[in-house]
Formats: structure tokens, sequence, C-alpha cells
């Protein structure tokens, strides 16, 4: 049995890069993502010196988060979010959910 799949992305943004402008370009990924199979739900959060940002995205297998991610990457509404990430200080991680409790 397939477990969801947790999308893990630790990230800074790149010199000059304000918290609105990541937001607002992030914003504009929703759409494309919210469109994709596997597509569960996505928390964008920012470490409290805000230095680093961790992307959270819930995918329904592996499978449809790697194919997703092929997508992302390719995608035009996706371009500015990208364009404000430090690729030399990124990590990308997927991750099977292995427990899940809701308070």
């Amino acid at each position: 049995m397939n477990s969801n799949v947790i999308e893990l992305v630790i990230f800074q943004t790149n010199p000059g890069i304000s918290k609105a402008d990541l937001m607002a370009a992030a914003d504009q990924t929703m759409v494309f993502l919210q469109k994709l199979d596997g597509f569960i739900s996505r928390e964008l959060s920012l470490t409290e010196n805000e230095s680093q940002w961790v992307d959270i995205v819930h995918w329904q297998d592996l499978n449809t988060a790697q194919q997703a991610a092929d997508k992302f990457i390719k995608a035009p509404e996706c371009q500015e979010f990208l364009a404000m990430i430090d690729t030399q200080q990124m990590t990308m991680l997927h991750l099977n959910s292995v427990l899940t409790k809701n308070v």
C-alpha cells in the first residue's frame, strides 16, 4: 500500500528578495500545483530570523510527487518563484509519511 509522500524543500532566497516578493511568487505557483494529480496540500514556512524557508508539499504518492517536480521546474507560472531561490543552498527530500495524528 502506498503512503502519502511529503516533499520537503529547505531553501534560502537570492539576495534582494523580500518576504513579500517570495509570497507573491509562491501564490502564483499554487494555481499550478492545485491542478496536478496527487496534490494534497502545501505549507510554506519561514524561520524566525527569516533566513531560511521550508516548503512542505503533501502528495498522494512518490510517483505523483516526482512527476510534479519535473513539471514544476518547467512551468511558466513557476519560473518567478524558482528564480528567487538560491539553488546552492537548497535541500529537497521526498519522505514517506509514516504517522499522522490530528489533535
